[in-house]
């Protein structure tokens, strides 16, 4: 089948991801399928693969209330869309698949004013702007959540999100090997602490507050991922406590497999990974998220799955925090809530994201 796919994914992790992960897939199950990236800012995004894959990288912008920002987000938009509509004429892509983000909203003009099919991929339980705007001009749009269902318009159906390879179960680390990876030992509940793709200040600092109230009440050791490491590493000295502190994990396959609790936003993507490796989560959701979607992602997680707990950044405390890390590291609640996320996990009713690209594909 002799196809040519444009993923057009940028920003974040939580974006880029599984765009890449499904642009594996779809290359694994059928190498003969063509795949190039297109969206803002991939020659300098950290979370790309430029060495992996075919990319365009297009002018976008936002819309501001402010004028002179107003201005320059129309010009960058119209910019992208000129970019974009010369390539895709000359590239003619068989069908273009939307990860949302303004940094794709050019290519997905493209695509509609093209008539290329068009097939997006909502992780979140609001849909962001994007892609509810071109929602009802998609085939369909593949939803993690069954909530962002009454957010969109147009077909929708239940998809995964498309994870990286070494996240299946045979691909991982055993909890020995991700120990010694990290240097830490076996025989005491390890606590991971990270931020997302983009790290989280204000997670870095509420636990490292928290520190005092666990310190001597539970025996621990934490792996922290910053985002940024100045001064994590002495705070961790200053109470005597074990941690091995990264600013970023390329390898967080290691990072899920060696952890008994994590704290964390509350991002699609971040949650995709935890149910698979059943791991039990403290949500700190990014306060700043657009239309609140990462508070409702970790709402979604804690009512319906019972597989953590959620804490809202502008009320939690350090007492508070520490209380509840104390509780799901109980050996009784942390089997719990392990054995909620596998029963989940085992039954969700969801279509293979790739599969469901290829059937399309083959018409």
């Amino acid at each position: 089948m002799k196809k040519k796919v444009l993923i057009c994914a940028g920003g974040t992790g939580g974006h880029l991801f599984p765009a890449q992960a499904l642009a594996l897939q779809l290359r694994e199950k059928c190498p003969s399928i063509e795949i190039q990236f297109m969206a803002k800012g991939l020659n300098d995004n950290k979370h790309f693969r430029k060495d992996l894959f075919s990319f365009l990288d297009v002018a976008s912008g936002t819309i501001s209330k402010n004028p002179l920002k107003l201005v320059q987000g129309a010009f960058q938009l119209t910019k992208g869309v000129w970019q974009s509509l010369q390539a895709m004429r000359k590239r003619a892509p068989d069908l273009v698949i939307g990860f949302g983000s303004y940094h794709t909203l050019p290519v997905l003009f493209s695509s509609v004013f093209l008539q290329i099919p068009l097939i997006l991929h909502e992780s979140n339980s609001i849909a962001g702007k994007a892609n509810r705007l071109f929602s009802k001009r998609a085939e369909w749009t593949g939803l993690f959540f069954p909530d962002a269902k009454s957010t969109i318009k147009g077909a929708s159906r239940e998809v995964n999100i498309p994870l990286r390879k070494e996240f299946e179960s045979t691909k991982r680390p055993t909890k020995n090997e991700a120990l010694a990876y990290y240097g830490l030992h076996a025989g005491k509940k390890t606590i991971l602490v990270f931020g997302g793709s983009q790290g989280a200040q204000g997670i870095n600092q509420l636990f490292l507050e928290a520190l005092c109230h666990l310190k001597n009440k539970i025996d621990f050791q934490v792996l922290h991922l910053t985002g940024s490491a100045s001064s994590v590493v002495e705070a961790y000295k200053q109470v005597a406590i074990e941690a091995c502190v990264k600013e970023f994990e390329p390898k967080m396959h290691y990072a899920l497999s060696v952890a008994d609790l994590a704290i964390c936003r509350a991002g699609a993507s971040t949650i995709a990974e935890l149910i698979a490796f059943q791991l039990p989560a403290i949500f700190i959701p990014y306060p700043h998220a657009s239309d609140n979607h990462q508070e409702k992602n970790a709402e979604y997680v804690e009512k319906v799955i019972q597989g953590g707990k959620t804490f809202l950044q502008r009320t939690v405390v350090p007492a508070e925090l520490a209380e509840a890390v104390i509780s799901l590291l109980e050996d009784k609640k942390n089997q719990e809530i392990k054995a909620h996320l596998a029963r989940y996990f085992e039954k969700m009713n969801k279509s293979d994201f790739c599969d469901e690209i290829l059937k399309f594909l083959k018409g």
